[in-house]
């Protein structure tokens, strides 16, 4: 075997390693490209981390504005999100969770509460058809399962959904208002 043949089988050998490199890195490269532009909002829902009682950013290209309400605030009034109406049936000390959210250009709000009640379930399910019935909303009560209960509301473009689910005692309470305004 004659050396020059040698040498060229390590050229050879040399140069595809290079070209695997080469390869590679222009992989990497592009695909750096294409990802890098990507916006976050178009992997999943994004979660805001706006602390309680602070105006979030928009989060879709519609103009929104959230509210987060500290649940814990001594003055129960500043428990509620603003503008809910002052008939709804909020147990206002057993706040877990209170929010809205402004949809500017539908000139719209929805507004969410969620509570935890040692009231008896029929008396609150009581409370939201009186609520519902005495708005104007047809009513329309779906029981999901032995312990879940769905109860909806519609007038016109407004709507309300409350679902209740009872366990040990206990009602969770999760209401959500949609309320256009006029």
């Amino acid at each position: 075997m004659d050396t020059s043949s040698v040498e060229q089988g390590k050229m050879h050998k040399h140069f595809s390693v290079v070209g695997l490199v080469i390869i590679f890195v222009l992989l990497l490269v592009t695909t750096v490209i294409m990802y890098g532009n990507a916006h976050p909002s178009t992997r999943g829902t994004p979660v805001s981390k706006t602390p309680i009682g602070k105006v979030a950013p928009p989060i879709t290209k519609e103009r929104t504005i959230a509210h987060t309400y500290d649940v814990q605030s001594k003055v129960m009034a500043d428990r509620l999100p603003k503008g809910i109406p002052a008939t709804f049936p909020v147990e206002t000390g057993a706040l877990t969770q209170s929010s809205r959210i402004e949809y500017v250009d539908q000139k719209a709000t929805l507004y969410s509460v969620t509570y935890t009640s040692t009231k008896d379930i029929t008396a609150i399910i009581a409370s939201y058809l009186d609520f519902l019935k005495s708005g104007g909303y047809v009513v329309k009560n779906t029981m999901l399962n032995k312990e879940t209960i769905q109860i909806e509301g519609k007038k016109k473009t407004d709507s309300v959904t409350v679902v209740l689910t009872s366990s040990a005692g206990k009602t969770q309470v999760v209401a959500a208002l949609f309320l256009h305004t006029q």
